[in-house]
């Protein structure tokens, strides 16, 4: 707010329309409350200059409404992907600027390498790892103005143990699925998020599961029929399974 100091009757004018004012008129002191009609979508500053007259007096008050500050996240700075070519993983960027994935490894490919604004990116392995040690790939996002972003893509080894107990770790069911579908998960970890994509990688659900000695359910009644892709990531770790909706 400002404060107007008079001893007669004045005026205000040259609001614009982004802006409002508690008075545009009056007689003697007053504090003035100013407040925004509208968001500035821009990342620059606008600016509105009032005018203040009163007899054969005039005052300007300049008042500034700051830009958008540009942001680039990404869900999560590492994860893992299934050792077999084919396997799947998601992530997501959150972002309202242009952005750019670069350093994408041979052994991997994205559903989606640059963009504007929020995204879910799913990633694919085209080749499976048989060398028996896990291989990584660090993705780097750029865009203007913002700190630049990595994500370390691991993906695991046909030889990993460890691997296949986890991918036995989920089942789901049933499937084909009508109006839900039950998750059962015994691997490490408690917590966990789960999208389902469809075919074009658009991500048509999200939920928290707690898995805490119980299954969870998902309520699909209002996905439309189909085939799609559930991914659950737990402890950074992602397993990826087809699911059938009818």
């Amino acid at each position: 707010y400002f404060s107007i100091f008079n001893n007669s009757e004045w005026k205000i004018t040259g609001m614009p329309l982004w802006m409002g004012i508690s008075d545009t008129s009056g007689v003697g002191n007053a504090n003035i409350h100013i407040h925004t009609m509208a968001e500035n979508l821009t990342f620059q500053p606008r600016f509105a200059a009032l005018i203040i007259t009163s007899d054969t007096l005039a005052d300007t008050v300049i008042v500034v409404q700051k830009g958008q500050i540009p942001t680039l996240n990404i869900s999560q700075s590492s994860m893992s992907i299934g050792a077999l070519a084919g396997d799947t993983a998601v992530f997501q960027i959150t972002s309202n600027i242009d952005w750019s994935i670069t350093d994408i490894a041979p052994w991997l490919q994205l559903n989606q390498t640059s963009g504007s604004g929020n995204a879910i990116i799913r990633m694919e392995a085209n080749e499976t790892n048989n060398s028996g040690v896990a291989r990584t790939c660090n993705l780097t996002f750029s865009g203007n103005d913002v700190t630049t972003k990595y994500l370390l893509v691991t993906q695991r080894s046909t030889t990993g143990i460890t691997d296949v107990a986890e991918n036995k770790g989920l089942v789901l069911y049933p499937n084909p699925a009508k109006d839900k579908i039950t998750l059962v998960w015994n691997g490490a970890g408690r917590k966990g998020e789960l999208i389902l994509c469809n075919a074009l990688g658009q991500v048509m659900l999200e939920q928290t599961c707690v898995f805490d000695g119980k299954n969870e359910n998902i309520d699909v009644s209002k996905i439309e029929h189909g085939v799609y892709i559930l991914h659950l990531t737990v402890n950074s770790r992602t397993i990826s399974k087809k699911i059938v909706i009818e």
